[in-house]
């Protein structure tokens, strides 16, 4: 997969999963979501339209799995 492969707009956690990565279940995406908040790096990825509808920018989560990957197999 390539960074280009990945739309620079913002989507629900249920179309992120349903239209980009079939693969994560909604607690494994949970899981990186907690982690996002806690990278300062990477906080920006992650908004809130409302209290309870946080919104993920597709190309921004795709660069946070590249690093990750990047450091786990340092």
């Amino acid at each position: 997969m390539k960074i280009n492969d990945f739309p620079d707009k913002n989507v629900s956690k249920q179309q992120l999963i349903s239209d980009y990565f079939p693969v994560f279940k909604m607690k494994t995406l949970e899981k990186y979501m907690t982690a996002i908040k806690k990278d300062e790096n990477f906080k920006e990825i992650i908004t809130y339209g409302s209290p309870r509808l946080p919104m993920i920018n597709v190309k921004g989560f795709f660069l946070y799995l590249q690093n990750r990957e990047s450091k786990m197999y340092k």
